[in-house]
């Protein structure tokens, strides 16, 4: 019983995540441009390369920091199953 409240619970916790993330990208315009998309790849400009020092913004690392923390807290969340079996 305890696996079913903790699957609920992932499971709403997935679906918030990916709501946010489909906010996020209309409030950010990232709809907008639909059929320049599908020439890209025909495009012969190549983007310059970013220099090997270049720092990673904030935001870049608090969502590698997220990620991480859910897939940890997800494996102890298993091991808790499993060891309680």
């Amino acid at each position: 019983m305890i696996f079913m409240k903790m699957f609920m619970v992932y499971l709403s916790l997935g679906v918030a995540v990916t709501v946010a993330f489909f906010v996020w990208a209309v409030r950010n315009d990232q709809f907008r441009d639909q059929k320049r998309a599908g020439w890209l790849p025909l495009d012969d400009v190549t983007p310059e390369p970013r220099p090997r020092d270049a720092k990673w913004p904030g935001a870049m690392i608090l969502t590698a920091f997220l990620a991480g923390l859910g897939l940890a807290s997800a494996a102890v969340a298993a091991a808790v199953v499993i060891i309680a079996s």
